[in-house]
């Protein structure tokens, strides 16, 4: 059922960014609604201010209107990259971790 909601939310979100005009602003809740890939982000971001659209994010307290804003929006984004970064090499050295210690096991057997 979330699953559904999602999609169905996820489906709502991409008919009303294709309907966006000169003078309209997006305001979500928090940046990770709009979208989940930093790259993308960034691409709508760009592809708004060329229409003249503004973003505004509650949580975050962002507002790509005035220049503050939008260096505040590329530093949260730039910062959210870094954690996919740190979330992966941690991830990557659990697993290298846990081979290794099956390995030691193995030689002891």
């Amino acid at each position: 059922m979330k699953k559904f909601l999602a999609l169905q939310c996820r489906g709502l979100n991409t008919r009303m960014i294709s309907q966006l005009r000169k003078g309209n602003a997006k305001v979500v809740w928090k940046i990770d609604w709009l979208g989940r890939k930093t790259y993308d982000l960034i691409k709508l971001m760009v592809e708004w201010k060329e229409m003249g659209v503004d973003f505004w994010s509650i949580s975050e307290g962002i507002g790509t209107s005035a220049k503050m804003g939008r260096l505040w929006y590329m530093l949260v984004l730039s910062l959210r990259k870094i954690k996919e970064i740190l979330v992966e090499w941690t991830l990557a050295g659990m697993e290298a971790a846990r081979q290794e210690a099956e390995y030691a096991v193995a030689q002891e057997g």
